[in-house]
């Protein structure tokens, strides 16, 4: 028993003695290794391919182990690496990547793991979507369907097809002309509209013109010669020699002083059917006792080209129409367009003290690239253009004149362009094309007594736009293919 007391003493005495020179470690009931022979905690941060994390303002040993007193509120920091974020950041299991915080309680020893995944970044696209009010054709887009959200800096190709007859005169993304492209670039997060317009072309050996007109009236010139006759000099013409021939014809007419034109009107100003009415520029058929307040309206504005007080110019009847004062006012010198109507702008029938309501739809604000335009009601679109289109064939710098010609926004890849060297410019070229080609506004009863009055009665010359419309599309229209004038 006593050897046996003396080897058990000894035994315990170097259990004793091991305990003093070595470090133990005791067990949480999460598994967490205690350090229970110092104050301080052992922290080692893994490494991450994807980022980076440190204790601000403190540094590890050589071995990359953090020693923390016991007690201390640590803070990570945390970079992740470029195209990366941090999922989580775990120290021992615990995500702490919340707070990027802990406080060391406990000498154990502590293990940090950040995970991190690519950075998701939400593309950023626009709409592209096709007007629901396009007619007589289609347009597609080439490589998107319709309402397709396209990722930005993306070129759009819009894809054309005209119904039989008919060739696209028009095509804009959100009121911009990309008619010479069929192209455009999503560069912003908004939605595209892209919107068309086709007009008709008369085409074949005898091409139907008639969605020109709309009058009963025939044109005239009296008993000893007919409209045939006196356009046979341009007959199968086109481009710009119809228009010079149509200038031959109708140069040199009979000048009557400005002062005398107002006189005219009870002539030709109205109609045959009624000569009650007289009909009043921008308004339409009024009660002739109105005659003696109209003021005398340039629908080519006469600073145009400056021909102020200078004949033949500044008296051409064609020219001349009797006009509202204030509406003509109003009117000014403006070049004529459409009116951007999602902007501010004024309707000559209701902004104005003296509207009346047979000035309704007579518009003045700014077109869809910001120029000060003026817009007539439908009524009066078509003469309106054939107006400006008659001065720019009447008047071409011969013989002492000065060179009218329509000017603005022209598509040079589908028009003739006759502006350089031109003395007086007018516009736009894309709206009145369009107003005396597309059937807006045909010929009238009222527009064709008015020229045969003009021609028979007064100056002996004609505008040739309201015989014949066509003319237009045959002088101006590149692409135009269709049999020559008259034939």
């Amino acid at each position: 028993m006593k050897n046996s007391y003396i080897f058990l003493k000894g035994l315990i005495g170097l259990t004793i003695a091991s305990l003093t020179s070595v470090s133990l470690f005791s067990c949480n009931n999460d598994g967490t290794n205690i350090i229970e022979d110092n104050i301080y905690a052992h922290l080692t941060i893994e490494e991450s391919q994807n980022g980076s994390v440190f204790l601000n303002d403190l540094v590890p040993d050589d071995k990359g182990i953090y020693n923390i007193e016991v007690d201390t509120k640590i803070t990570f920091n945390v970079i992740p690496n470029e195209g990366y974020v941090l999922d989580s950041l775990l120290i021992n299991g615990l995500d702490i990547s919340d707070t990027l915080s802990f406080n060391i309680s406990i000498a154990a020893e502590f293990v940090v793991t950040a995970n991190f995944s690519k950075e998701f970044i939400e593309e950023e696209k626009g709409i592209i979507s096709i007007s629901d009010e396009i007619i007589h054709g289609s347009i597609t887009f080439k490589n998107y369907e319709n309402h397709a959200e396209v990722p930005l800096n993306s070129e759009i190709e819009v894809e054309v097809a005209p119904e039989t007859n008919y060739q696209l005169s028009s095509l804009t993304v959100n009121s911009i002309d990309i008619l010479s492209t069929k192209k455009f670039i999503v560069s912003e997060s908004i939605e595209y509209i892209v919107d068309a317009e086709f007009r008709y072309v008369a085409t074949g050996e005898n091409p139907d013109w008639s969605y020109l007109y709309d009058n009963n009236i025939e044109p005239s010139r009296g008993r000893n010669e007919s409209i045939d006759s006196y356009y046979e000099p341009i007959r199968g013409l086109k481009g710009e020699a119809l228009k010079e021939g149509l200038h031959e014809i109708i140069d040199n007419h009979l000048e009557f002083s400005y002062n005398s034109s107002k006189n005219s009107w009870l002539d030709t100003d109205v109609l045959e059917s009624d000569t009650s009415k007289e009909y009043v520029f921008y308004q339409g058929a009024l009660n002739r006792s109105i005659h003696e307040s109209l003021n005398r309206e340039h629908v080519w504005a006469k600073s145009h080209g400056d021909f102020e007080n200078v004949l033949p110019m500044h008296s051409d009847y064609h020219n001349l129409h009797g006009c509202h004062v204030s509406l003509n006012s109003t009117r000014g010198n403006l070049d004529f367009g459409e009116v951007d109507t999602s902007k501010s702008y004024t309707d000559m029938g209701e902004d104005y003290s003296w509207s009346v309501s047979s000035m309704k739809g007579n518009l003045k604000g700014k077109n869809s690239k910001g120029q000060s335009v003026f817009e007539p009601k439908d009524e009066f679109k078509g003469d309106t253009a054939r107006t400006i289109f008659y001065m720019a064939v009447r008047y071409e710098g011969d013989n002492g004149e000065i060179d009218l010609e329509v000017d603005g926004t022209i598509d040079q890849n589908n028009f003739y362009d006759f502006t350089a060297g031109a003395d007086g410019l007018h516009g736009n070229f894309e709206d009145l094309y369009e107003w005396a080609t597309s059937g807006i506004d045909p010929i009238s009863d009222y527009e064709m007594h008015r020229n045969n009055e003009i021609d028979q009665n007064y100056q002996g010359n004609r505008n040739p736009f309201i015989d014949h419309p066509e003319f237009i599309i045959m002088i101006y229209d590149k692409n135009y293919n269709g049999p020559g004038a008259l034939m």
